[in-house]
């Protein structure tokens, strides 16, 4: 089922970031781009804008805050550092990315925001973390039954799986599912 919704990116934005950090992680961002093609070179900063108030508005919808966050397919920072942005991670916060070159980008873009989190290179299905998640995201990742089934096994059991699927959040809902943690893990 897809639903349009239509909100305001820019008061969504001030809302949630009122220090204006998103900015700087757009000025990171362009920088890191120009090395690895973490976002298309023609992303505008009203593109980059929407795409960070896109990443928080499940935030507003679920009333999310988490003690630990794992975002999937982390590439450029979508969304996960606009979540962490916005200060709704209380706790442990993992970046995961396939890709050496994009984990090395959001390393340096973390640490020059001075997020605390962790980046690791690795792919979902090889991916053995210590702990579970508060709340797990992945976006425009292929969703496969096995990438669920370990998504399952990697929340605790009150956690929130966000899958965002479209880039254009106002012809498409994005989708969030909570999916159960089940004891026969």
């Amino acid at each position: 089922m897809t639903r349009s919704i239509d909100f305001d990116s820019k008061e969504l934005l001030k809302r949630l970031d009122p220090d204006n950090l998103v900015s700087s992680y757009f000025d990171l961002l362009e920088k890191e781009n120009k090395r690895s093609n973490l976002v298309s070179r023609e992303t505008s900063r009203a593109d980059l804008e929407l795409l960070a108030a896109e990443s928080l508005l499940p935030l507003e919808y679920l009333e999310i805050e988490a003690k630990s966050y794992l975002d999937i397919g982390s590439g450029g920072g979508f969304p996960s550092i606009p979540i962490c942005l916005s200060g709704r991670v209380k706790g442990p916060i993992c970046l995961l990315d396939r890709s050496e070159k994009k984990s090395a980008a959001l390393r340096r873009m973390c640490f020059s925001l001075r997020l605390s989190s962790k980046v690791v290179t690795s792919e979902i299905e090889r991916f053995e973390p210590d702990d579970q998640f508060d709340l797990i995201t992945m976006r425009l990742v292929s969703l496969t039954p096995e990438i669920l089934k370990k998504v399952g096994s990697l929340l605790t059991e009150r956690g929130r799986f966000v899958y965002y699927f479209s880039c254009d959040i106002n012809n498409e809902f994005l989708s969030s599912t909570s999916y159960e943690a089940r004891s026969d893990k």
